[in-house]
């Protein structure tokens, strides 16, 4: 079944789940359904996958975390991005605690339509909530937030993971970096460049390029050569674990 919906023979499994229906103790499971919702998305049929999904109710399967986060991802294939955000409003009344799936899922589907008021409204549901997200989409709002010309956003969002202790990744750096200096914020920049290094990761070295080119037509030598002196350290911290690894 799982082979059928992934080549996109959605047909062919649903015959399968006849034959699982006409035998005795071969009732559909909570994964078989999830499945048969997975492959209705694929064949971009968000009306029978909510169909699976409700049928799945009826005959007292159900539904968890991975079921609700398919069918979004199905309305999100198929473009209903309205549908999707009510499915998350049901996920909220049913107490069912909404993940980085749910948040990643819905906010590429925004992506695609070029929806930044959307993407913010359900970023902002996120962090008033204090859910902490994956890297992915950590990745994803940042680069959002500064390809649409709004790198204090991304900024915000920064502040936000460093204030919960969550060290971001050295390529969200690196487009927080070059979008704020862009955008001549580059004192900020510079922050954030120092507080990766404080929090014991080393920057890129595209991140530190940028921001040494922006900091030399500023003429602000002094931070040049604090930031030369970080990447020394960092890159000689970097070496002096990975010798220890080779003799452990």
């Amino acid at each position: 079944m799982g082979a059928c919906c992934k080549k996109g023979r959605f047909l062919d499994a649903l015959e399968l789940l006849d034959e699982m229906r006409n035998k005795d103790n071969c009732k559909p499971t909570l994964q078989v359904c999830t499945t048969l919702i997975y492959g209705a998305g694929i064949a971009r049929d968000a009306a029978r996958a909510r169909l699976l999904f409700d049928a799945m109710e009826q005959s007292g399967v159900n539904p968890d975390h991975g079921a609700h986060n398919v069918l979004m991802g199905a309305y999100v294939r198929a473009k209903d991005l309205q549908s999707g955000m009510a499915l998350m409003g049901e996920m909220e009344k049913k107490g069912i605690g909404l993940d980085d799936v749910t948040y990643n899922t819905m906010l590429c589907g925004f992506r695609r339509v070029g929806g930044l008021e959307r993407i913010w409204k359900i970023y902002s549901k996120m962090v008033n909530s204090g859910f902490l997200p994956r890297t992915r989409t950590t990745m994803l709002l940042m680069k959002v937030f500064c390809e649409n010309g709004r790198p204090d956003l991304g900024l915000g969002l920064w502040d936000y993971l460093i204030g919960k202790g969550c060290v971001p990744h050295r390529h969200a750096l690196d487009v927080l970096v070059t979008g704020l200096c862009c955008r001549d914020v580059v004192g900020e920049a510079y922050r954030c460049f120092r507080e990766m290094v404080e929090m014991g990761m080393a920057p890129t070295g595209r991140a530190f390029r940028v921001l040494e080119g922006f900091l030399k037509k500023k003429r602000e030598f002094v931070k040049i050569g604090e930031i030369r002196q970080m990447m020394k350290a960092t890159q000689l911290e970097e070496h002096q674990t990975e010798e220890e690894e080779e003799a452990a």
